[in-house]
């Protein structure tokens, strides 16, 4: 076989990594105005200290199509980790629309709940920030199977919600191994000084969500294989 062949190993990484791009531009276009908010928030926090509530709440609002697009995303990405991808563009949109509605009321709740823990996190003071601060974490770690679960499974939002809970605690190697996966994102985000803000906007949410796809996609296998009925309901 030829090294430069479609078939070869070193091809189907990069026509891997490409797809991962395209993913990765998607998934930022619908966060670009929840972003520059963020960004002008936490701006206004570093120069006077205080936390502009009206800013996080816009921030909030904004994020509206990010829990559809993070859905797609991973709608995309079961299919890339299961080899069953075809056209990524065009898988995207149509798990977007599929999915908007109840995707975008995971989304802002999640959003809501992110910004109150924020808010409470930067106020509170003592005993009660560790107590906000294990609440982030469970947040968090619901968040990692909420949009997953959302594009693999037709469920209620409620029960959709309450799945990732579960889902969550029940698997917490997982959760926890899924959780090392944005960690280490992010340091290598951070140390990678000049080449940051490329590395982000080329990889930042795609790969460590690939990465955490191939975690939990076998998981999800196992349940199915359990009881097919959960592939449509739960």
């Amino acid at each position: 076989m030829s090294f430069f062949s479609m078939d070869s190993p070193l091809m189907r990484f990069l026509n891997r990594m490409a797809d991962l791009i395209v993913l990765n531009l998607l998934s930022i276009l619908f966060a670009i105005p929840a972003l520059i908010s963020g960004y002008l928030t936490l701006a206004i926090y570093g120069e006077t200290g205080q936390l502009p509530l009206v800013y996080l709440l816009i921030t909030a609002l904004l994020s509206f199509p990010v829990g559809a697009s993070l859905t797609a995303l991973h709608t995309v990405l079961i299919k890339m980790v299961k080899n069953e991808e075809g056209y990524i563009v065009k898988g995207f949109f149509k798990a977007f629309r599929d999915n908007f509605f109840q995707a975008t009321a995971i989304g802002l709740l999640a959003a809501a709940l992110t910004v109150l823990l924020i808010a409470d996190l930067l106020i509170v003071k003592g005993w009660f920030r560790a107590f906000f601060a294990a609440a982030a974490f469970l947040l968090y770690g619901m968040l990692l199977y909420v949009y997953p679960l959302q594009a693999r499974f037709y469920n209620p939002v409620g029960r959709t919600i309450r799945n990732s809970l579960l889902m969550e605690i029940a698997a917490f190697p997982r959760t926890l191994l899924m959780m090392a996966v944005s960690a280490l994102a992010l340091v290598l985000i951070y140390f990678a000084g000049n080449y940051a803000v490329p590395i982000a906007i080329l990889f930042g949410i795609s790969v460590p969500a690939y990465l955490q796809a191939m975690i939990y996609v076998p998981y999800f296998k196992r349940l199915e294989e359990k009881d097919p009925q959960k592939q449509e309901e739960e």
